[in-house]
């Protein structure tokens, strides 16, 4: 840009002095651009690092978290395996108590059925001894009666007998009395 009534010599410091006022407004430019760049990225970092720290943060409570669930479960898993022992041990104890009782049962019935065969031996002897004392008392009773009809057929013969002696005699008493009066 030429102006009027100048030469060239202070055009050229004209616009020497123009390009060192731009170069001069391109550098504050610049500068305030560089600025507002490194406060950006200062702001930037500043957010990167309370992002990291959050994200630090976030990772432990996720780990803290992730650990307390660990434990709770575990500690479940611990629970749960006290108690499946438990009821092992308490249906070890229960079949074993069982076994004992089906044991002494059997013993008990094996005792009863000992003690029950020795009572029906003990009532069968006792049975044989009364069929035996029976037999011998209808054997006493039979011959009892053979001798009380023996006895009542000796004396109904030995009456018979008498009668008769008794009516000879009278029959003879009878005849000496007629012969002793006839004579």
């Amino acid at each position: 840009m030429k102006k009027e009534g100048q030469g060239p010599a202070e055009q050229r410091r004209a616009e020497e002095a123009r390009l060192r006022l731009e170069q001069e407004t391109l550098k504050q430019l610049a500068a305030a651009e560089l600025a507002r760049r490194r406060s950006e990225l200062e702001e930037a970092r500043h957010r990167t690092g309370v992002e990291a720290r959050l994200l630090v943060e976030a990772e432990e409570l996720a780990r803290a978290e992730q650990e307390s669930l660990q434990q709770e479960v575990e500690r479940q898993r611990i629970e749960a395996e006290a108690r499946r022992l438990a009821e092992e041990k308490q249906l070890e104890d229960a079949r074993r108590r069982a076994v004992e009782e089906r044991q002494q049962a059997a013993e008990r019935a094996r005792v009863l059925a000992a003690q029950e065969e020795q009572r029906l031996a003990g009532l069968e002897s006792v049975k044989t001894q009364a069929e035996e004392v029976a037999r011998r008392m209808a054997e006493q009773e039979q011959r009892i009666t053979a001798e009380i009809f023996a006895l009542i057929n000796a004396e109904e013969e030995q009456r018979l007998r008498i009668e008769a002696e008794i009516k000879r005699r009278n029959e003879l008493g009878s005849t000496l009395g007629r012969t002793s009066s006839e004579s």
